[in-house]
């Protein structure tokens, strides 16, 4: 099936797939090479790789047979089904024949794998109790399930049902489907994770302090969604003089709390990323390090791990530093509100009444000139980047629609 790697025979070429809406006959001149059947495995290999290459090049409507001889590693497919549940071959056999098969079929939505068949007795208590009593509308509802096994000869793998996920035009099935379809955990942490975390309420030990640079008066600032929690990297900016800016990258640095080869690092690596969904966030890491001891909130000392970058006003990088440091932001700019400084449509308030919270000694005009300089020099390093050959991809922003009862 889709995703399995197989280890496969080729069949005589004559016998060539023909692609559908092709009417070409098939034909093959015979082989003039009088190669002895002492060839070793690999040049009959790089022999038959020639002729189907040819053979491919004089009928591009055909394409060659083989037979499958081994499953040597398993599709993850098989372990994340989503489908519904067709009844009507159940109930037509009961009606017809006084009783009842003992089995139905799943339907997947993936078109690339094939119809399966799923024993009444393996389906879990309450769907079954929902089947015998001859409720069709379990068929409007996602399964998630997984193939069992798929008998030689068969045309149809034998799956089990893990669970049932609910009406499939709502929401929370169709994300539940897709997390069990990528296999993405969304439970919580395990206890052995959770117990590799600092104690909190934690705070910086004074020997980072003499190991790393020390960063926390530069004027440094996040930029994330108004709503985010978990704020991972900052911008800072400095002018150097007056033709040098110095321009740093920091993200937090999480290696700190997450030692290698321990349970929250295995978990951490399982997860590998935090995922994003509709009304809910799936994190890598527990909340107690993503929101708290590794954001990189306004008025606090972090440990981050920073790139930094001296560019003179042409674009050109004249010098550059790679290290560990301690940064403390001072302060949170939504997307909105870095989009309004770019824009020129943002009024500094110097009551501070408004707009974003300023923390330590930096004023919101610092924030604000430090943004504008900062995307002066990204367009001046794109031109150079887009007259060496770059060029600009537009990528379309997908999103998803609801209705009033959340159903897409």
């Amino acid at each position: 099936m889709d995703g399995d790697a197989v280890t496969v025979m080729l069949d005589p070429i004559v016998y060539g797939i023909k692609l559908k809406g092709s009417n070409d006959a098939l034909t093959v001149e015979e082989s003039t090479d009088s190669t002895k059947d002492t060839d070793s495995e690999q040049e009959e290999a790089v022999r038959a790789l020639k002729t189907i290459g040819a053979t491919m090049s004089y009928n591009p409507s055909k394409r060659p047979a083989v037979k499958v001889l081994s499953i040597i590693r398993s599709s993850p497919r098989r372990d994340a089904v989503i489908g519904l549940l067709a009844l009507n071959p159940w109930l037509t056999e009961g009606e017809t024949n006084g009783r009842e098969l003992d089995y139905i079929q799943l339907i997947p939505r993936d078109s690339k794998l094939p119809m399966m068949v799923i024993t009444v007795e393996s389906l879990p208590g309450c769907a079954k109790e929902r089947l015998i009593n001859g409720d069709v509308s379990i068929e409007r509802e996602l399964v998630a399930a997984r193939i069992e096994e798929w008998k030689e000869g068969s045309d149809c793998p034998k799956a089990q049902v893990i669970r049932m996920l609910g009406r499939a035009e709502e929401i929370e099935p169709q994300i539940s489907a897709v997390l069990f379809e990528h296999a993405i955990s969304a439970a919580n942490f395990s206890s052995d994770s959770l117990s590799c975390l600092p104690n909190a309420p934690w705070k910086i030990p004074a020997e980072e302090y003499e190991t790393r640079k020390d960063l926390r008066n530069t004027c440094t600032f996040t930029i994330d969604p108004a709503s985010a929690t978990d704020l991972d990297d900052a911008l800072s900016f400095e002018m150097v003089s007056e033709k040098v800016f110095r321009i740093g990258v920091h993200i937090a640095d999480v290696s700190r709390f997450v030692i290698p080869d321990t349970a929250l690092d295995r978990e951490a690596r399982i997860r590998s990323t935090s995922v994003y969904i509709p009304q809910h966030k799936l994190p890598m890491l527990p909340p107690e390090l993503s929101e708290q001891a590794c954001s990189l909130v306004p008025g606090e000392d972090r440990l981050v791990f920073s790139i930094i970058w001296d560019i003179d006003d042409t674009g050109n990088i004249t010098g550059r530093w790679i290290g560990r440091s301690v940064i403390r932001s001072c302060c949170k700019l939504s997307y909105d509100d870095a989009q309004d400084i770019i824009d020129g449509g943002f009024e500094v308030d110097v009551s501070g009444k408004t707009g974003p919270k300023l923390h330590g000694q930096f004023e919101l005009k610092d924030v604000v000139d430090s943004l504008r300089s900062l995307h002066g020099i990204t367009k001046k390093m794109r031109e150079i980047r887009l007259r060496n050959g770059a060029f600009w991809i537009e990528i379309p922003k997908l999103a998803i629609l609801f209705d009033e009862r959340e159903s897409m």
